[in-house]
């Protein structure tokens, strides 16, 4: 059997993110919790405040920013994101998550957040939420109160990890505290079409990106084929 290499598979499945476009989450049977996100990582250092983007950054399957590419991920059974199933190969570091979600009517939501470690929660381009801990995961840990209009709302979510475990879960409730079932998803939405720049040419300083991370990405699966295939003068 041939094992697709941890270097290869991102940029394969940013590659199909790109070309598949999903309808969003159901609505119903997801206990409240948000299971559709798109990731990013892991990203060296366990700081909640880096990397520091604008108030309107938006991601979604397949866009290359904040270093890296932004993949599609789906929570357990549970309402759980497992970050280390996604990096088993890191030790520590940052991961930043991403959704969008809509919200049935105005009024004021709560947020349940479980996380391992460390956990920063931007809604819509403001901090709403800081727990900067080393903490097993458990859902509904925190709990923060939020006034939210009819519509669709973005979420970006950073966690740490020191070591061990690395997870996390939002789910969002009424506010009697119920949790409530909403559409949500990866991919920008309708509404957000003109702040994901999906129909924009790429800007230079994006192409320059996208090009660093692809050098950086070929030389390290270069490294991980030499370490793989014994050189030919020691093959029997």
């Amino acid at each position: 059997m041939v094992r697709a290499s941890p270097r290869i598979l991102p940029l394969m499945l940013a590659a199909l993110a790109l070309a598949v476009t999903a309808a969003p989450c159901a609505a119903r049977g997801t206990g409240g919790f948000l299971r559709a996100w798109t990731v990013c990582g892991p990203l060296p250092g366990t700081r909640l405040d880096v990397p520091d983007l604008p108030a309107d950054f938006t991601a979604y399957p397949g866009l290359m920013a904040a270093g890296g590419v932004w993949l599609p991920i789906e929570a357990e059974t549970r309402g759980r994101v497992n970050l280390k199933g996604a990096f088993p190969q890191a030790d520590s570091g940052t991961a930043l998550l991403h959704t969008f979600f809509q919200a049935p009517e105005d009024g004021t939501y709560r947020l349940r957040i479980g996380s391992d470690d460390g956990v920063r929660v931007d809604l819509n381009g403001r901090q709403i939420h800081l727990r900067d801990v080393q903490r097993s995961w458990r859902a509904d840990q925190d709990t923060v109160a939020v006034r939210l209009t009819a519509g669709w709302h973005r979420l970006l979510v950073r966690v740490t990890d020191h070591g061990g475990e690395w997870a996390v879960s939002v789910r969002l409730a009424n506010e009697a505290d119920r949790p409530i079932d909403v559409p949500h998803q990866a991919e920008c939405p309708e509404p957000f079409v003109e702040t994901c720049r999906l129909q924009a040419e790429a800007t230079v300083g994006e192409r320059a990106e996208a090009a660093r991370y692809l050098a950086v990405e070929a030389a390290r699966l270069q490294a991980d084929l030499r370490a793989a295939v014994p050189p030919l003068a020691e093959t029997p």
